[in-house]
């Protein structure tokens, strides 16, 4: 059943428009701790990710043996040159949230997962209620 919905996922981003500057770029990260993809879970090391369309990636290892693909959102946040991935942390669990492509200019923004929220559930849980104290001048 996995196979066939990763099969199905795979032939709907290859059916979309693909934007002339987004067409098959791609970049490489070291990522130094275990993650989450969507419900796919990653172990660190290095990963080359794609950007297929846009509306989809693909987080694959160096050696081709881990693989994801995700659908995306598109945003135009602006943000510095240089690619990014950006990562939401609960406890001791790392999501991918975010691929900010290499040129610069496009955000890809991925969806929160099951897992994701209830990891942030969980989290919430265990936080204490505090006060925050900000200064003036």
């Amino acid at each position: 059943m996995k196979y066939i919905s990763k099969l199905v996922l795979l032939a709907a981003a290859s059916l979309l428009p693909v934007s002339g500057v987004l067409a098959q770029t791609a970049a490489t990260a070291d990522i130094p701790f275990d993650f989450i993809c969507q419900q796919k879970a990653m172990p660190h090391g290095s990963y080359r990710i794609t950007v297929l369309n846009e509306n989809a990636i693909a987080v694959v290892s160096k050696d081709g043996g881990i693989h994801a693909i995700s659908l995306v959102e598109s945003t135009d946040t602006a943000h510095g040159k240089g690619g990014k991935l950006v990562f939401h942390r609960y406890g001791d669990q790392y999501f991918l949230s975010e691929v900010q492509t290499p040129a610069g200019g496009v955000d890809m923004q991925l969806p929160t997962s099951k897992s994701e929220k209830q990891a942030r559930l969980n989290e919430a849980k265990l936080q204490e209620s505090g006060t925050t104290l900000v200064a003036m001048k």
